[in-house]
Protein backbone atom coordinates (compact mmCIF):
# COMPACT_ATOMS: atom_id res chain seq x y z
CA UNK A 1 0.00 0.00 0.00
CA UNK A 2 1.46 3.40 -0.78
CA UNK A 3 1.26 6.79 1.51
CA UNK A 4 -2.15 8.09 0.74
CA UNK A 5 -1.54 9.07 -2.72
CA UNK A 6 2.15 10.14 -2.20
CA UNK A 7 4.68 10.13 -4.92
CA UNK A 8 8.70 9.43 -4.61
CA UNK A 9 10.79 12.26 -5.09
CA UNK A 10 13.00 10.58 -7.39
CA UNK A 11 10.79 8.75 -9.69
CA UNK A 12 7.69 10.19 -8.97
CA UNK A 13 5.93 6.76 -8.86
CA UNK A 14 4.28 5.79 -5.92
CA UNK A 15 6.12 6.41 -2.76
CA UNK A 16 5.75 3.79 0.31
CA UNK A 17 8.58 4.83 2.66
CA UNK A 18 10.58 8.05 3.73
CA UNK A 19 13.99 9.08 2.64
CA UNK A 20 16.41 11.63 4.29
CA UNK A 21 18.06 14.60 2.68
CA UNK A 22 21.30 14.56 2.73
CA UNK A 23 21.68 10.82 4.03
CA UNK A 24 21.27 10.31 7.75
CA UNK A 25 24.56 8.02 8.21
CA UNK A 26 26.56 11.57 7.76
CA UNK A 27 25.37 12.79 11.04
CA UNK A 28 26.95 11.49 14.17
CA UNK A 29 24.59 10.43 17.30
CA UNK A 30 22.79 12.06 18.72
CA UNK A 31 21.44 12.97 15.06
CA UNK A 32 19.63 16.22 15.24
CA UNK A 33 15.38 16.07 15.52
CA UNK A 34 14.84 18.14 12.13
CA UNK A 35 16.61 15.88 10.03
CA UNK A 36 14.73 16.42 6.50
CA UNK A 37 12.63 13.62 4.66
CA UNK A 38 10.79 13.14 1.80
CA UNK A 39 8.70 10.78 0.33
CA UNK A 40 10.36 8.21 -1.77
CA UNK A 41 9.63 4.46 -3.02
CA UNK A 42 11.28 1.50 -1.42
CA UNK A 43 12.89 1.08 -4.54
CA UNK A 44 14.48 4.13 -4.98
CA UNK A 45 15.69 4.37 -1.28
CA UNK A 46 17.44 1.14 -1.54
CA UNK A 47 19.04 1.75 -4.82
CA UNK A 48 21.25 4.51 -3.02
CA UNK A 49 22.47 2.51 -0.04
CA UNK A 50 25.62 2.04 -1.38
CA UNK A 51 26.36 5.42 -3.18
CA UNK A 52 25.44 6.90 0.43
CA UNK A 53 28.06 4.79 1.93
CA UNK A 54 30.80 6.07 -1.07
CA UNK A 55 29.31 9.63 -0.59
CA UNK A 56 29.87 9.19 3.11
CA UNK A 57 33.53 8.24 3.07
CA UNK A 58 34.19 11.11 0.09
CA UNK A 59 32.79 13.78 2.18
CA UNK A 60 34.48 12.72 5.40
CA UNK A 61 38.10 12.38 4.31
CA UNK A 62 38.84 16.08 4.16
CA UNK A 63 41.90 16.79 6.40
CA UNK A 64 40.42 20.09 7.38
CA UNK A 65 36.83 18.42 8.23
CA UNK A 66 35.30 19.75 11.10
CA UNK A 67 35.04 17.56 14.53
CA UNK A 68 31.74 15.65 13.35
CA UNK A 69 33.71 15.03 10.10
CA UNK A 70 36.21 13.50 12.14
CA UNK A 71 33.86 10.82 14.11
CA UNK A 72 32.26 9.83 11.10
CA UNK A 73 35.86 9.49 9.81
CA UNK A 74 36.92 7.62 12.51
CA UNK A 75 33.92 5.74 13.69
CA UNK A 76 31.60 5.17 11.03
CA UNK A 77 34.70 4.86 7.84
CA UNK A 78 37.52 3.24 9.69
CA UNK A 79 35.66 1.00 11.96
CA UNK A 80 33.16 -0.42 9.55
CA UNK A 81 33.05 0.82 5.99
CA UNK A 82 36.50 0.26 4.82
CA UNK A 83 36.66 -3.09 6.67
CA UNK A 84 34.06 -4.64 5.46
CA UNK A 85 35.03 -4.42 2.08
CA UNK A 86 31.11 -3.31 1.15
CA UNK A 87 32.10 -0.69 -1.26
CA UNK A 88 35.50 -2.38 -1.96
CA UNK A 89 34.81 -2.22 -6.03
CA UNK A 90 33.86 1.61 -5.54
CA UNK A 91 37.06 2.45 -3.95
CA UNK A 92 39.87 2.68 -6.84
CA UNK A 93 42.63 2.97 -4.84
CA UNK A 94 43.69 2.99 -0.59
CA UNK A 95 47.08 4.16 0.24
CA UNK A 96 48.75 4.60 3.55
CA UNK A 97 51.39 6.17 1.49
CA UNK A 98 51.63 9.88 2.76
CA UNK A 99 51.62 12.17 0.32
CA UNK A 100 51.83 16.17 0.94
CA UNK A 101 49.55 18.64 -0.15
CA UNK A 102 50.60 22.46 -1.02
CA UNK A 103 48.41 24.89 1.09
CA UNK A 104 48.70 28.62 2.43
CA UNK A 105 50.75 27.78 5.76
CA UNK A 106 52.95 25.10 3.87
CA UNK A 107 53.05 21.46 3.09
CA UNK A 108 51.15 19.23 5.29
CA UNK A 109 50.78 15.18 4.84
CA UNK A 110 47.75 13.42 3.54
CA UNK A 111 46.58 10.03 3.00
CA UNK A 112 45.00 9.47 -0.63
CA UNK A 113 41.44 7.99 -1.34
CA UNK A 114 40.06 7.74 -4.84
CA UNK A 115 36.84 6.89 -5.30
CA UNK A 116 34.42 7.00 -8.64
CA UNK A 117 33.28 10.57 -9.40
CA UNK A 118 30.01 9.45 -11.03
CA UNK A 119 28.06 8.20 -7.71
CA UNK A 120 28.85 11.08 -6.02
CA UNK A 121 27.37 13.46 -8.62
CA UNK A 122 24.31 11.26 -8.61
CA UNK A 123 24.02 11.12 -4.47
CA UNK A 124 24.20 15.68 -4.59
CA UNK A 125 21.60 15.97 -6.94
CA UNK A 126 19.67 13.10 -5.56
CA UNK A 127 20.21 15.53 -2.87
CA UNK A 128 19.28 18.73 -4.06
CA UNK A 129 16.25 17.16 -5.79
CA UNK A 130 15.22 16.91 -2.16
CA UNK A 131 15.43 19.86 -0.94
CA UNK A 132 13.63 21.01 -3.71
CA UNK A 133 10.93 18.55 -3.21
CA UNK A 134 11.29 20.26 0.80
CA UNK A 135 11.21 24.42 0.01
CA UNK A 136 9.64 23.89 -3.50
CA UNK A 137 6.81 21.54 -3.56
CA UNK A 138 5.34 23.24 -6.66
CA UNK A 139 7.95 23.45 -8.55
CA UNK A 140 8.26 20.27 -11.01
CA UNK A 141 11.86 19.43 -11.63
CA UNK A 142 11.47 16.21 -13.27
CA UNK A 143 12.62 17.43 -16.87
CA UNK A 144 15.60 19.63 -15.26
CA UNK A 145 19.05 19.45 -16.00
CA UNK A 146 21.42 19.31 -13.42
CA UNK A 147 25.22 20.80 -13.20
CA UNK A 148 27.43 19.87 -10.31
CA UNK A 149 30.97 22.15 -9.64
CA UNK A 150 33.05 21.09 -6.83
CA UNK A 151 34.59 23.63 -4.68
CA UNK A 152 38.55 23.68 -3.43
CA UNK A 153 38.16 22.61 0.31
CA UNK A 154 41.39 25.19 1.44
CA UNK A 155 39.58 27.77 -0.04
CA UNK A 156 35.93 27.22 1.39
CA UNK A 157 36.07 30.17 4.04
CA UNK A 158 36.48 32.60 1.30
CA UNK A 159 33.44 31.15 -0.73
CA UNK A 160 31.56 31.45 1.90
CA UNK A 161 32.02 34.79 2.75
CA UNK A 162 31.41 36.03 -0.87
CA UNK A 163 28.46 34.10 -0.69
CA UNK A 164 25.35 36.18 -3.16
CA UNK A 165 22.68 37.80 -0.32
CA UNK A 166 20.22 36.47 -2.14
CA UNK A 167 20.43 33.02 -1.62
CA UNK A 168 18.89 31.84 1.83
CA UNK A 169 20.98 30.25 4.19
CA UNK A 170 19.78 26.82 6.12
CA UNK A 171 22.35 24.19 8.06
CA UNK A 172 21.10 21.00 9.78
CA UNK A 173 23.77 19.10 12.54
CA UNK A 174 25.47 22.47 12.35
CA UNK A 175 28.43 21.53 10.37
CA UNK A 176 27.46 18.64 9.23
CA UNK A 177 25.25 19.92 6.51
CA UNK A 178 25.22 23.56 5.79
CA UNK A 179 23.62 25.00 2.93
CA UNK A 180 22.59 27.83 0.49
CA UNK A 181 19.48 27.95 -1.99
CA UNK A 182 18.06 30.71 -4.52
CA UNK A 183 15.69 30.28 -7.03
CA UNK A 184 14.97 32.76 -9.77
CA UNK A 185 11.68 34.90 -9.07
CA UNK A 186 11.35 34.80 -13.24
CA UNK A 187 12.14 31.43 -13.74
CA UNK A 188 11.73 29.00 -11.02
CA UNK A 189 13.15 26.17 -13.22
CA UNK A 190 16.66 27.61 -13.11
CA UNK A 191 18.15 27.58 -9.83
CA UNK A 192 21.52 27.47 -7.00
CA UNK A 193 21.95 25.35 -4.30
CA UNK A 194 25.71 25.26 -2.48
CA UNK A 195 25.91 22.43 -0.32
CA UNK A 196 28.44 21.82 2.50
CA UNK A 197 29.31 18.72 4.76
CA UNK A 198 31.47 18.84 7.37
CA UNK A 199 33.09 22.44 6.70
CA UNK A 200 35.35 21.01 4.30
CA UNK A 201 33.52 19.08 1.30
CA UNK A 202 31.50 21.76 -0.62
CA UNK A 203 29.44 21.87 -3.87
CA UNK A 204 27.51 23.97 -6.27
CA UNK A 205 24.63 22.44 -8.08
CA UNK A 206 22.88 24.50 -10.40
CA UNK A 207 19.69 23.23 -12.54
CA UNK A 208 17.87 24.42 -15.60
CA UNK A 209 15.58 23.52 -18.03
CA UNK A 210 17.38 20.69 -20.14
CA UNK A 211 19.79 21.90 -23.04
CA UNK A 212 19.76 25.44 -21.35
CA UNK A 213 23.23 24.41 -20.11
CA UNK A 214 24.52 23.93 -23.30
CA UNK A 215 23.24 27.13 -25.06
CA UNK A 216 24.62 28.91 -21.98
CA UNK A 217 27.99 27.66 -22.72
CA UNK A 218 27.71 28.05 -26.09
CA UNK A 219 27.30 31.50 -25.85
CA UNK A 220 30.23 31.80 -23.43
CA UNK A 221 32.66 29.98 -25.86
CA UNK A 222 31.57 32.67 -28.92
CA UNK A 223 32.19 36.16 -26.61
Amino acid sequence: MGMAGKRCYLCNGEADTKDHVPPRGLFPQPRPSNLITVDCCYRCNQKFTQIDEEFRVFVSVPINRSREGHWIWQQKVLQSTLPSRRIAKAIGKITHRRIFLSIDIGPIPAVQIEVRRRPIKLCLIRITKGLLATFYPDLDYFDLEFRVTAFDQFKLAKTVATMPKQLVYDERGGSVFRFWRGIATDRPTAGLWFLCFFNAAAFMVEHRVRGDFASRDVKKAST
